[in-house]
This record gives structure tokens, sequence and C-alpha cells, in this order.
């Protein structure tokens, strides 16, 4: 069995032999799998009208259950403040957010999900997990919960290191 990956692999092994590259092709496998299943879902949620990006300030919304700050979306998403402005301004246009004064900071202002937004985002979320689910229903449950453990290790080690995992 041979995936696009080992096809890099071995013209690499070919040209530079001396050079490993068993870390770039996990790392490969990583990048292409996470393509495939970002073009899959932003095909759900281009049908709905949203980016990725402006699902993942209403989910980042959702998830938290209360009205938050943009900095605090910002934050919550390691996106650029410039960015989720951006998102923002185009979700209120939508009529998927609605904005109030910050009570303590009246600098800021936070942002809170629509009715509107709170009915849609259960089916989108259950499309893309389902879509998920789909992709990792090839691998046996046990190989799953082993390539999650191996990768939340990798993570939280990269984490540990600070913005960039450096």
């Amino acid at each position: 069995m041979k995936d696009s990956v080992d096809g890099v692999v071995e013209q690499w092994r070919l040209r530079l032999p001396s050079i490993e590259v068993e870390a770039a092709a996990v790392l490969g496998r990583v990048h292409r799998i996470s393509r495939i299943v970002q073009l899959q879902s932003e095909a759900v949620l281009e049908e709905a009208g949203l980016t990725r990006g402006e699902f993942d300030v209403l989910a980042v919304l959702m998830r938290h259950g209360r009205p938050l700050a943009p900095t605090e979306i910002a934050a919550a998403l390691s996106a650029s403040p410039a960015g989720t402005t951006k998102r923002v301004q185009k979700l209120l246009a939508a009529g998927l957010l609605t904005r109030r004064p910050h009570e303590s900071d009246r600098r800021s202002a936070l942002l809170d999900l629509t009715p509107r937004a709170r009915q849609a985002i259960p089916p989108l979320l259950e499309a893309i997990t389902g879509i998920e689910r789909e992709l990792l229903s090839i691998l046996p449950r046990d190989e799953t919960s082993r390539l999650n453990h191996a990768l939340r290790v990798l993570l939280v080690e990269l984490e540990s290191k600070g913005p960039g995992g450096a």
C-alpha cells in the first residue's frame, strides 16, 4: 500500500540519500490528511454561505456559551485581531452575530450569537464531524485511539514551547 507521500519520500531518497526524511513523511501525511478534511468541511460550510474562519468564530462563541470580546475570540482562534474583525463584520452583516457595548470596558464590545446562528451551528457541526468520523472509520478503533494519543503527546510538547512550538 502506497500513498502520495511515499512517492515524495522515494524521490528525496534517490536525490539526497544521506538526508533522513521520515519526520517529513509523518508530517506530510498529517498535512495532507488535514487538507483533505479541510476541503470536505469547507464544502459543507460553503453551502451554508460561510467560510471556515467565519464558522470558527461562531463555534468559539457557541463553545464558550457567553458573549465574548473580539480580542477573546481572536485569542481562542490564535488569529490576528484584524482577521477576526473582518470575519466578525461579515457575520454581523449576515445577521449571525450581535454586538453590544462591554459593561466594564467602554472601548470594547461583546459579541454574541443570534438565535439564527444558534440554530445553524449544530447541523453544520454534525455534518463536519460526520465527515471526520467517516474518514477515521478506515482505521480500527484501537488504532484511532493510539493515533489520537500520539498526536496529543506531540501537540502538548510543541504547545509547551510557546507560539510556533519553538
